[in-house]
């Protein structure tokens, strides 16, 4: 070592390091540093930026790795609030959201993201019809009942088609008393008839402020919400909330909504939805009043109230269904509808779904009808004739050709309405989980053979990115005689930007009559643009069929992207190259802005929601997503919406994927293993599919019961075989939470006792990964378990350096939402069943007014064990979750609020978006008077030399001490390089910021 003006040199990395230690730095000498560092930023681009937040403590008891709660803690539960609270208004600060009160994703950006979404082109030769647009609706409820719908019977009304027109007066519309007493939401669309006249609304005794007078021509659209728990009232109007005012009911006395118009008014709509409060087996309220209440079970109850809609009305007479599947049926009465269509919901209970198109077929040689889904089940019909019958969930191609003319033809579903009987308790408490027709496309083919599927992968990725591409093509000949003829495929640039072709390969064929060949054809793309989140480049795979006279007579085509995906040597490995993948998962409950989306749109999102989940995760930096949408318990029932893949191939996201074989929980025997490659063949050739996931956590596995370990045997062993069948180009996680199974190690050489075993060999498959749900301050966890970790099978795996290991759900710590936000929701101000958390966690639990300093704490303890995690060599990490809705709006998990606003969690994320990540060595939260700080710099990408600069600040951004350390080399591939400590000067103060930045 040696010295020299102040600074020292010594080794590291390789390198010469230059060390700025020493006595505080004057104002002179800090400015001469500040102009070196403005020297350096002119010809160095700043990589990365973060910071540490810090208590201060010049007691000895400090010194060391300090808890925030736990073993080694230092700090009173109030000091740790107020550590919280402090620490959140700073990263409110940096992150430029002090009010914490900015949506996550826009929905001016969501649409501008969804019009540069491309659709997969369509083939040069082939027919093919896209069948989304231009549909009828209509729904009938399976079992009829009667609606009382008084309002109709006003005197002062008059009742026409889509309308209930009031003239002048008052009129009353609906006894608001029917209500539970709790809270209720009322809508109505109504239009004035006379311009200039002014429309009035009235809820009882009172009258509404004049701000949510309808005072403009047109129609609009209202929403009252009445709060009767904390007596307030809010108006919206168009989406906008215009007036809120104090609120409440008399008791025992009819409380009606009246209309006050001075000329005629009508209503187009009106809804009236009550939401009942949790009530126990006496018929008592729950024991807390609100606000602040809590459910009456206080662990696993996140249904904390029921939603019930007490009146509904269009003003539409309903259309006679005789003979809807006919030409000749008239459908003017039936409403217009796009596909993926969706009905459900408490609003829609029960009601089965009708669909109706006409559709110009020219002349063909045969016909097919291909459906994403008829969820959960349905019927086919063309031309009034039953096609078929669809009995469950999995893709729908059919031949129609028997059934279809040349010329208009009426093509009709009907969709069986969906009843979750084993509700999670995630979800609302509306057991209507959506049902839905997805999307549909016409296949005209000219011949009697024709390409029935295209399935391409890349093998292997070569230097000068010569990628060689597996496509297994299925070539079906419908005909008495055999088929001689040849197969093309060629490789296109196909976005960002379309090109000409850079890959081709012909190969003659002969197919035997009446049977379909599965055709290999592997080819080479020289110099490939590969698919990754960072670059999502992807390539357009034509297909050609030529008879033998050299005459084309089907084409296909489909989209791909170049890449591989691997672990090995505990590392997760993309297009060869160790990667870091950092994202959220979604759940599919979606209560904003109308609660009964939560269980309509489980199933099948609109385009809108779908984008906003993708969107909100790439806009923290996030670049994996994991499809976690379900509602029942222990049932099969995730999804398999091509949607989902489309915009994460275009945005680059990569995806886990589970599909309706998947089960949450409970017994693993009844995931759907023989129908696993049905559902994998319909989005195999989306390269953001990186792992299969094939269930969540189940967990009847019979640990105990010695007779009973065979079955995580069977159960690895399905699974795993269930997906290679059909594909081996990605990695396969039979369950996210290998703690419930038999297996002890990662080996599986022990079982959960230790005692020695032999696993199924599916077990070590190269492609098997590893992982858990590890809540390191999560679910109350103390400080300490994060500060002892790694433990148990992660450590186990992690020492291993075999396959990699995912944190697939984490951190499960908890943040409520700014409340301010949520006003007029039937979700405001109710703590979850998480509530307890705060105890073990923070030491009390904290209070509504406290919300900012709940959301430090989810942001603060994020931040510490995603990088420790990162540290010792988690690959992946999937946040549980990325939008809030959950738990009848309260779950306090997620990154975001019901309504889509982000909490300091989801600003965190940005600090692991980077290639480069720098902080410190562990997770102290006390800074002693003998502490150190040890930098440490985490490379993803490729070998780099930089520099860092580490600043001490105060809370108010008073600079204390600068660090600049040149030169550092960095080896690449998710390598961890650690510095060699630094002694901090720290303010006079109880805590301090310090500021990583690398350059």
């Amino acid at each position: 070592m040696n010295s020299f003006t102040g600074y020292q040199f010594f080794k590291a990395a390789g390198s010469f390091i230059l060390l700025c230690i020493g006595v505080p730095l004057s104002l002179n000498a800090q400015s001469k540093v500040k102009g070196k560092r403005e020297v350096l930023s002119q010809s160095q681009k700043v990589i990365s930026r973060s910071f540490e937040f810090r208590g201060i403590s010049d007691h000895a008891s400090a010194n060391g790795e300090t808890d925030f709660k736990g073993k080694n803690e230092t700090m009173s539960t109030e000091d740790r609030v107020k550590f919280l609270d402090v620490y959140a208004n700073y990263a409110a600060q940096w992150f430029g959201d002090p009010g914490l009160n900015k949506l996550a994703a826009t929905p001016k950006e969501i649409a501008a993201r969804l019009k540069e979404i491309k659709p997969v082109p369509l083939p040069s030769f082939r027919k093919v019809i896209r069948l989304n647009e231009g549909w009828k609706q209509n729904a009938v409820q399976a079992v009829k009942t009667e609606k009382d719908r008084p309002w109709r019977l006003n005197k002062n009304a008059e009742l026409k088609a889509g309308e209930l027109l009031f003239h002048a007066g008052e009129n009353a519309v609906i006894n608001l008393a029917k209500s539970s007493g709790w809270r209720y939401e009322l809508r109505w669309e109504a239009a004035k008839k006379k311009s200039g006249a002014i429309v009035k609304w009235k809820f009882g005794t009172f009258e509404a402020p004049e701000s949510a007078w309808l005072k403009e021509d047109g129609k609009h659209f209202f929403r009252f919400k009445a709060d009767l728990a904390e007596k307030m009232a809010y108006i919206w109007k168009d989406e906008k909330c215009i007036a809120k005012f104090s609120f409440h009911h008399a008791e025992n006395k009819e409380f009606f909504f009246k209309i006050l118009n001075s000329a005629d008014v009508s209503l187009h709509s009106l809804v009236f939805i009550d939401y009942k409060y949790r009530l126990d087996k006496d018929g008592k309220q729950d024991e807390v009043v609100l606000p602040g209440g809590m459910p009456r079970k206080a662990y696993r109850d996140g249904q904390v109230f029921e939603p019930v809609c007490l009146a509904e009305d269009n003003f539409k007479p309903s259309p006679d269904m005789n003979g809807w599947t006919t030409e000749k049926y008239d459908d003017q009465l039936w409403e217009t509808a796009t596909l993926p269509c969706v009905h459900g919901g408490f609003r829609e209970i029960g009601e089965d779904l009708y669909l109706r198109k006409t559709v110009v077929i020219p002349s063909a040689k045969r016909v097919l009808l291909d459906v994403e889904a008829l969820d959960p089940s349905g019927e086919i019909y063309v031309n009034g004739k039953l096609a078929a019958k669809i009995p469950n969930r999995l893709p729908v191609k059919l031949d129609i050709t028997s059934f279809v003319k040349q010329g208009e033809n009426v093509i009709t579903y009907k969709i069986n309405y969906n009843w979750i009987d084993d509700l999670v308790s995630h979800a609302m408490l509306d057991r209507s989980c959506g049902w839905f027709a997805g999307r549909t496309t016409l296949h005209l083919f000219s011949d009697a053979a024709g390409i029935k599927e295209v399935f391409a992968n890349t093998m292997s990725i070569e230097k000068g990115n010569t990628a060689a591409q597996h496509n297994q093509i299925s070539v079906e000949n419908t005909s008495e005689n055999v088929f001689e003829g040849s197969l093309q495929v060629t490789y296109s640039p196909w976005f960002p930007k379309e090109g000409a072709v850079v890959a081709s390969k012909v190969q003659q064929i002969s197919i035997a009559a009446n049977t379909a060949a599965q055709l290999k054809i592997n080819l080479d793309v020289n110099n490939a643009k590969l698919w990754n989140p960072e670059s999502p480049q992807l390539y357009s795979v034509r297909v050609v069929l030529k008879n033998k006279k050299g005459e084309v007579i089907d084409d296909f085509v489909t989209t791909t992207g170049i890449r591989t995906i691997a672990q090995k040597e505990g590392k997760l490995y993309l297009n060869g190259k160790p990667t870091l993948l950092v994202g959220a998962q979604n759940m599919g409950i979606r209560p904003y802005p109308d609660l009964e989306n939560a269980s309509k749109y489980n199933r099948s999102a609109t385009n809108e929601m779908i984008m906003s989940e993708i969107l909100a995760i790439k806009n923290m930096g996030g670049n994996l997503f994991r499809l976690h949408v379900h509602m029942a318990l222990n049932k099969t029932g995730g999804i398999n919406d091509p949607r989902f893949a489309e915009i994460a191939d275009q945005l680059g996201m990569a995806l886990i994927w589970c599909n309706p074989s998947w089960v949450r929980e409970g017994d693993e025997r009844t995931i759907d293993t023989k129908n696993v490659g049905h559902y994998i063949q319909q989005i195999y050739n989306h390269p953001s599919i990186i792992i299969w996931e094939m269930g969540n956590h189940p967990n009847a596995f019979d640990r105990s019961n010695p007779a009973s370990a065979s079955r995580t045997d069977d159960f690895v062993r399905n699974t795993v075989r269930s997906v290679l069948a059909t594909d081996s180009s990605r990695l396969i996680s039979p369950t996210t939470y290998w703690s419930h199974t038999h297996y002890g190690n990662d080996l599986g050489t022990l079982d959960w006792q230790k005692k020695t075993i032999q696993a199924v060999q599916e077990y070590t498959h190269p492609l098997v990964t590893r992982g858990s749900q590890d809540a390191l301050t999560g679910y109350g966890a103390s400080w300490t378990v994060l500060r002892q970790w790694p433990s148990g099978k992660a450590k186990d795996a992690l020492d291993n350096k075999i396959r990699a290991w995912f944190n697939f759900e984490h951190e499960e710590s908890t943040g409520q939402p700014n409340w301010a936000l949520s006003e007029g929701m039937p979700w405001h101000h109710i703590r979850s069943y998480e509530k307890p958390y705060d105890q073990g966690s923070i030491g009390r639990t904290l209070e509504l007014k406290e919300w900012r300093a709940s959301q430090g704490w989810q942001a603060f303890s994020a931040y510490e064990s995603t990088k420790k995690q990162i540290w010792n060599g988690v690959v992946g990490f999937s946040w549980c979750t990325i939008e809030g809705g959950a738990n009848a709006g309260t779950y306090e998990k997620p990154l975001l609020d019901p309504m889509g606003h982000a909490k300091l969690a989801w600003y965190i994320h940005q600090f692991f978006g980077n290639k480069i990540i720098a902080g410190s060595e562990n997770v102290d939260v006390v800074y002693g008077p003998d502490d150190e700080i040890v930098p440490c710099i985490f490379n993803v990408g490729e070998k780099t030399k930089v520099s860092l600069k580490i600043t001490v600040k105060t809370v108010d951004n008073k600079m204390v001490k600068i660090y600049i350390i040149p030169d550092i080399l960095l080896e690449g591939g998710c390598r961890l390089t650690k510095l060699r400590a630094i002694k901090p000067e720290l303010p006079k103060d109880k805590y301090c910021v310090v500021t990583y930045e690398v350059f």
